[in-house]
């Protein structure tokens, strides 16, 4: 056997022992009732009641400590036995041991602590019902004590099991299952261990669970063979790599049917039936999360690699983001579901948790503020990274758009820091977006401008522009505007063919530069700006 393959087994053989112990030390002990006074000093002092020691709960609880210690004489003395079955006191012990076992889960401390017993429960004056159980025939037989005075001085009251429940203990114990263990295997293997469990099937528990994990692995690879099968007949390409991602959840899958079934075969208490059931339930929905996740990680590394993610990175991070939430999501959902499945009390963490988000977020108001200003920026898209914008008189280039903030890069090539918080509900000017850029002048003319001199320079000025070949000629207007104080106004404008700043000022440059020939063409001079102008000499 390859060392690998063997370095696995010994895994699953460690990771069974450690969950098994796990579970039966977190269990509740079978037919287990420590000492009367020890029960007593463990409840609360609210519910601390003296137990009389000749009362149902302390005759129970000395009849488990015996037979858990496998002194089945001594667990005799408490059943009501016929003259026909007197000789036969352990043996019939040992039988209705293992029928309350497996039929009703004797608990002593439910028992009256009283020496009278119960007095509300309808029945005659020292009898007491401690549960009913369902025979062959179906029918539901009470199990019973009786109270039984002292003979003698050396004798003490107790309460026994009555004699019509020990008449039936031959009939239901041969109803039970695994009778060939406890006839056949060595008496020490046959006493109650550590939790639900009988010391034989602790050590066959593991074995179960090997065997389980080496049949499944064909039957997994069967299943990953359907899906893959099934995977290739679609023309999407991430649920390929969902199916050959499901080897491991396909195992786990398969081996808990498996385990549920092995185990039923090992004549459990009904204890450790309802133990065993939790772990496959908490098993399967461990394979169910598994399989999330394993589709999750298959989706989005198909979306981060598509031509799609790459031509668009502001909504290939928020796609990421995206996964990483859903994973975590599913981690914590799938962890309190599997946990909350194995027993475990997890509404006090639903209840720490949601108590602790709600502190974090009241803490981090401006952190939860930025992160879903950040979330409506990578999901409206008003700008991306590589863009040019004007937001609140910054003017630059998009370097990056964090969880946090946005980075801006201006012209003078600074590094401005813009939190997405406030980013999300500011004005913002995307420069990138534009299909064309607007050329716009305003010449002003001196006052001794005749009005022949400006319909030339109007007409030179609208021909100039034409001539262009970036200027959309649609879009050209040159009008005189306005009679300024010392000068007359002309405007010319129109829209330039590019979206590119470099291009836009060299075809600007030559705008400007036909503009003034046109106006030394039409023979009129420029007005001198007023001091105390903008751009004029001081």
């Amino acid at each position: 056997m390859p060392r690998l393959a063997r370095a696995r087994i010994l895994l699953v053989l460690l990771g069974a022992l450690g969950l098994l112990l796990a579970l039966t030390l977190g269990a509740r002990p079978a037919l287990a009732g420590p000492a009367v006074p020890a029960v007593a000093a463990s409840e609360p002092k609210a519910e601390e009641v003296e137990v009389a020691l000749d009362s149902p709960r302390a005759s129970m609880a000395r009849f488990v400590a015996a037979a858990n210690g496998g002194r089945w004489a001594e667990a005799a003395t408490y059943l009501e036995l016929s003259r026909a079955d007197a000789h036969r006191g352990p043996e019939l012990a040992r039988k209705l041991s293992d029928v309350l076992n497996h039929k009703l889960w004797l608990d002593p401390h439910l028992l009256s602590p009283n020496s009278a017993g119960k007095r509300d429960d309808q029945l005659p004056q020292g009898v007491d019902e401690i549960g009913r159980i369902v025979g062959a025939d179906g029918k539901s037989e009470p199990v019973r004590l009786v109270q039984r005075e002292a003979r003698s001085a050396d004798d003490d009251s107790r309460w026994l099991f009555s004699l019509a429940t020990v008449a039936r203990v031959d009939g239901l114990y041969a109803g039970l299952k695994g009778r060939w263990f406890r006839e056949h295997l060595p008496e020490p293997l046959l006493r109650d261990g550590p939790g639900p469990f009988i010391y034989w099937q602790l050590l066959a528990l593991p074995l179960v669970m090997l065997g389980c994990h080496l049949a499944a692995r064909p039957l997994a690879w069967l299943l990953v063979a359907l899906m893959s099968r099934l995977a290739r007949r679609t023309q999407l390409t991430w649920d390929d790599d969902v199916a050959q991602g499901l080897r491991g959840p396909a195992r786990l899958l398969t081996a808990v049917p498996l385990f549920y079934f092995a185990t039923g075969q090992l004549a459990l208490y009904q204890r450790a039936e309802e133990l065993v059931e939790r772990l496959c339930r908490a098993g399967l929905l461990a394979a169910l999360f598994w399989i999330a996740l394993r589709a999750l990680a298959a989706f989005g590394g198909t979306v981060l690699a598509s031509e799609w993610g790459a031509v668009r990175p502001s909504l290939r991070d928020f796609s990421w983001f995206s996964l990483r939430v859903a994973r975590i999501t599913v981690w914590v959902v799938g962890g309190v579901v599997v946990l909350s499945q194995l027993g475990y009390p997890v509404g006090s963490l639903v209840t720490g948790l949601g108590i602790g988000g709600i502190a974090i977020a009241l803490a981090a108001q401006k952190t939860v503020e930025n992160l879903f200003g950040s979330v409506s920026i990578l999901v409206d898209q008003p700008f991306r990274v590589g863009d040019a914008i004007r937001v609140d008189g910054v003017e630059g280039t998009v370097e990056n758009i964090g969880l946090r903030s946005t980075r801006v890069r201006t012209l003078d090539r600074t590094l401005v820091v813009i939190a997405n918080g406030k980013l999300a509900d500011m004005r913002t000017e995307c420069l990138s977006a534009r299909d064309r850029m607007r050329f716009a002048t305003r010449l002003r003319l001196s006052t001794t401008t005749t009005t022949a001199q400006l319909a030339a320079l109007v007409a030179d000025l609208e021909a100039v522009l034409r001539a262009h070949e970036k200027v959309d000629a649609d879009t050209i207007v040159v009008r005189f505007s306005a009679v300024g104080d010392g000068s007359l106004d002309v405007d010319a404008s129109c829209a330039v063919l590019t979206t590119q700043w470099t291009e836009f000022t060299r075809y600007r440059h030559a705008l400007l530069l036909g503009c003034v020939d046109a106006a030394r063409r039409a023979g009129v001079e420029l007005a001198a700006r007023e001091p105390g102008a903008p751009g004029a000499a001081a």
